[in-house]
């Protein structure tokens, strides 16, 4: 269910670039990637209507963040497991909504509900340059 709602969400988008990460392994590659390109992962719930809107926040940015980093989406409701091992080995208590951008397998920023916004994306964004 949620792949067609992040499809729906990419052909909504102009074709910007969204993946769901579904496994641990998927996770453990992604984590290692983010030593090559930043990575913005964004912890989601879709029974939560705050979780949708800071998503549109987000997806508002899609040109700013496809120029600096890859963004994946994790379901908390489906993949509980999954979203508390990625609490687990970047050492940030889980929430929901939750974004988190990595870079070179850390967590460079991090923020959750209503602090999630277009100035904090950007502001994260523009840290990985400095």
């Amino acid at each position: 269910m949620i792949r067609k709602w992040i499809k729906d969400i990419s052909s909504k988008s102009n074709s910007f670039a969204l993946g769901e990460i579904a496994t641990t392994e998927e996770w453990k590659r992604i984590l290692a990637g983010s030593n090559r390109q930043p990575v913005l992962l964004f912890k989601h719930s879709r029974r939560c209507s705050l979780s949708d809107v800071a998503l549109t926040r987000v997806l508002h940015l899609k040109s700013e963040i496809e120029e600096r980093a890859k963004m994946y989406v994790v379901n908390v409701v489906n993949r509980k497991s999954l979203s508390q091992i990625i609490a687990d080995d970047l050492g940030i208590r889980h929430e929901s909504p939750q974004v988190l951008l990595l870079h070179r397998g850390h967590v460079q920023a991090h923020a959750s509900h209503n602090a999630i916004d277009a100035r904090w994306v950007r502001s994260a964004l523009q840290a990985l340059n400095t």
